[in-house]
């Protein structure tokens, strides 16, 4: 049910489009045609009111093409670029400060001082030799205690969420996972994959065991997944359980350590535990699925869990190791490096405390803004008005930069700084992303923390998420690229447009699907729901009324919710300013139209991109600010006869 809709994502859309056929492109007619693609601009700048777009971007336009730039986005694009280079000089600048840094250094000179091929696994074959010796469950054991950091996916793939329905308790959520791998699936023949046997056996052969025992260890590896491949929450009713969060589902620690030992013994190697924390996490188990697989934990069948210890760390170790020397290492480690390195590391280094206390104060302003237009509204019922304000108090900017303080990293720097190599490290990155993520395991949901969106701060993207009652920003939508101090005006006309455009999705065509306990109740009354659909129609004409080529058309349908939020955005902005004095309005519009700048060639304006849910960007620029008053006011020449010139009757605004 969760759904992410994100502004960055335009960028993919205008990326992969498709090329055009020979439709002919024209400059002229309504200001939405083709009014910047590459090749086709007119020689000199156009007037405002034949294109406000072109208009207020024309020398940015100019310079690139100088520049011979063919696609060229503006800021998005630009601000992900600065944010991914800073983000980089985390792994090699020494003057870079912070235990987040430090650590990613370490990491970097790990990774591009390692070996490839067979002689990299060299670090595990300890282990492996350890694993071997282990005689009974209880020397096993202590073995899993040593190096538990490396078997990570053994038998269980493991995730810290929480239920969107019931935002109960944060939990640990666990994946059954198989150590020998799958065969790659026939293309031609469609025909079920098999297991990696001869796989299985050569990488057991590696780490030490002998051709004659490892026959024998590849059949009770498989006699175990058999056995086990029908794990209750696997079936349809425990599935249910699970999206309903029936506690049933739900053990603690000490239920694990009585049920499975073997798990127990996991889940504290790999950080997954808080014993004596005052909230401790509750573990996604059934007694049944622990009983399943605690028939292994017996002296009878420890050859069969050392093969699947065994195979999941060769697995896992194989997966971190350098595949290409020619690649760069900063991109090929990013998978592998805890959110949290890179998260608080970007923010301490490249991210100002005032911009950060900044975006707190436009969440409010604009939330407060929105309710006093709310309580004005003409045409909604007052139980609609209620249940908007109350979705809205419960509305959530989640706070990528840590409201429960920064995770502690330097348990992990201290764990860094005694490794030789990367595969060690990635063992123990494993079990510090385990501990940031049971940080949050066992407290209350908190839709406002890091953990609640999964999403990266050092991202330059937004979007709003239905079952949370959350929208959130990237760290890097913070960077000058995307944020303009020079003013109010430019503040609110570039940052502040990506705020209220996320924030407005609350209360768009998907928005007003669910009420603010996302029970599946319409945020609106069936009357009030009447007139809104009505006025989302009239929107979704004017939109599949715009010509992006010869005969294509922009898709109003899949492009409302996009639209409204534009829309929104803008009327929250021009309200919040109403009585300012001396605003500078052209400042503000052209901000505005800056925040949204992109060109694309001729080529890349396909009818494929017509119908995304993302109109292409300057469409946005130039329908949305025909539909406010404030746009005429400032530009008078905008009159009647001209193309970027809207009927009143036809500027419409929802809320």
């Amino acid at each position: 049910m969760k759904r992410i809709i994100s502004l960055l994502s335009v960028l993919c859309l205008l990326a992969g489009a498709s090329l055009a056929s020979a439709e002919t492109l024209h400059f002229e007619g309504k200001p939405w045609v083709n009014s910047n693609h590459y090749g086709i601009w007119p020689s000199e700048r156009p007037a405002v009111e034949e294109t406000f777009e072109l208009y207020a971007n024309y020398d940015l336009y100019q310079e690139a093409l100088a520049q011979g730039k063919r696609m060229f986005y503006m800021p998005l694009s630009e601000a992900q670029k600065q944010a991914n280079q800073q983000v980089a000089t985390l792994y090699t600048d020494p003057d870079r400060i912070g235990p987040e840094a430090e650590c990613l250094r370490i990491l970097y000179g790990l990774y591009t001082g390692t070996q490839q091929g067979p002689e990299a696994l060299a670090p595990l074959l300890p282990c492996a030799e350890r694993l071997r010796a282990a005689k009974s469950t209880e020397e096993l054991a202590a073995v899993i205690r040593e190096d538990g950091w490396l078997y990570g996916k053994a038998f269980f793939q493991a995730s810290v969420k929480t239920n969107d329905r019931t935002r109960g308790k944060v939990y640990v959520m666990f994946n059954p996972t198989e150590p020998i791998e799958d065969l790659p699936m026939d293309e031609e023949t469609f025909e079920i994959p098999g297991k990696n046997v001869d796989g299985a056996k050569e990488k057991l052969q590696r780490l030490g065991w002998s051709m004659e025992e490892i026959p024998q260890l590849i059949e009770k590896v498989l006699w175990f997944y058999d056995y086990n491949r029908t794990w209750d929450f696997g079936s349809s009713t425990e599935l249910e359980k699970e999206m309903t969060m029936d506690p049933s589902r739900l053990v603690s620690l000490n239920e694990v350590r009585e049920l499975c030992p073997l798990i127990y013994e996991l889940i504290k190697a790999q950080g997954l535990a808080r014993e004596g924390a005052e909230a401790e996490p509750a573990y996604s188990f059934t007694v049944s699925d622990l009983q399943k697989v605690n028939t292994l934990w017996r002296e009878a069948d420890l050859d069969a869990i050392k093969g699947i210890l065994a195979l999941s760390m060769y697995n896992a170790a194989e997966s971190v190791l350098p595949q290409d020397a020619s690649a760069d290492p900063v991109s090929t480690l990013e998978w592998l490096i805890p959110q949290a390195l890179r998260d608080q590391g970007y923010v301490r280094n490249f991210v100002a405390q005032d911009r950060i206390e900044l975006y707190k104060q436009l969440v409010k302003d604009y939330k407060e803004v929105l309710r006093a237009r709310i309580e004005k509204n003409d045409w909604a019922s007052e139980e609609t008005r209620q249940a908007i304000c109350t979705k809205l108090d419960r509305l959530v900017a989640s706070d990528i930069f840590y409201p429960d303080g920064e995770l502690d990293c330097t348990p992990l720097l201290e764990k860094l700084r005694a490794c030789s190599n990367v595969v060690e490290a990635y063992g123990w990155c494993v079990w510090f992303q385990h501990r940031c993520e049971a940080h949050y395991a066992g407290t209350d949901y908190v839709p406002a923390n890091r953990f609640g969106t999964q999403f990266g701060t050092s991202l330059a993207e937004g979007g709003y998420e239905p079952p949370e009652n959350v929208f959130y920003l990237g760290g890097a939508s913070l960077c000058d690229i995307m944020l303009d101090m020079t003013s109010r005006e430019t503040i609110l006309g570039t940052f502040g447009a990506h705020l209220s455009h996320e924030l407005s999705h609350a209360f768009d065509t998907t928005g007003t699907q669910y009420n603010a306990d996302f029970t599946g109740s319409l945020l609106v009354t069936d009357r009030d729901r009447e007139i809104f659909e009505e006025k989302t129609e009239a929107i979704k004409k004017q939109i599949s009324a715009i010509e992006v080529l010869d005969g294509v058309y922009s898709n109003g349908e899949a492009q409302i919710g996009e639209v409204l939020a534009d829309l929104t955005g803008m009327s929250l902005t021009l309200d919040m300013v109403r009585e300012t004095e001396n605003f500078d309005y052209d400042a503000y519009f052209r901000a505005f139209a800056y925040f949204f700048s992109a060109y694309q060639d001729r080529e890349q304006v396909s009818p494929e991109g017509a119908r995304n849910i993302h109109p292409y960007c300057y469409l946005r620029i130039n329908f949305t600010a025909q539909h406010f008053d404030e746009f005429y006011q400032t530009y008078p020449s905008v009159t009647e006869g001209t193309p970027m010139y809207l009927a009143p009757e036809e500027r419409i605004l929802i809320w």
